[in-house]
């Protein structure tokens, strides 16, 4: 009777070790199937019409848009509202100038030295 248990424990422990090991071994290569499919997607190049797209993007519609950019950041600056500052700023250089030809005209004319008796 003793015999017969022990040799049912025996079994029970060996059938319990085949799992454990069909276990272990079907964890090992779920684990080893996961890391080769994260390799192959690494490898997995980008398809050739993205390239081809990325790169127009970059030498054809960027340069363009900066183009645009500029265009349209002219045309705003041309309306934008003269500042009072500004104008007063024009006015006062106008004036400087006005004056030094002014002083230029005067110096460059001959002065008469009529004197009256």
């Amino acid at each position: 009777m003793e015999e017969e248990e022990e040799k049912k424990r025996v079994e029970n422990e060996r059938k319990q070790k085949e799992i454990q090991d069909k276990i272990d071994n079907l964890e090992k290569e779920r684990k080893r199937k996961i890391q080769e499919m994260i390799e192959n997607t690494k490898k997995i190049e980008t398809p050739k019409f993205r390239s081809i797209q990325k790169n127009y993007s970059k030498k054809i519609l960027m340069p363009n848009l900066e183009q645009k950019k500029k265009r349209l950041a002219s045309i705003r600056d041309l309306h934008k509202p003269i500042r009072l500052d500004e104008i007063m700023e024009h006015k006062r250089k106008m004036d400087e100038i006005v004056q030094n030809k002014r002083k230029e005209f005067e110096e460059s004319r001959p002065k008469d030295d009529f004197t009256y008796k």
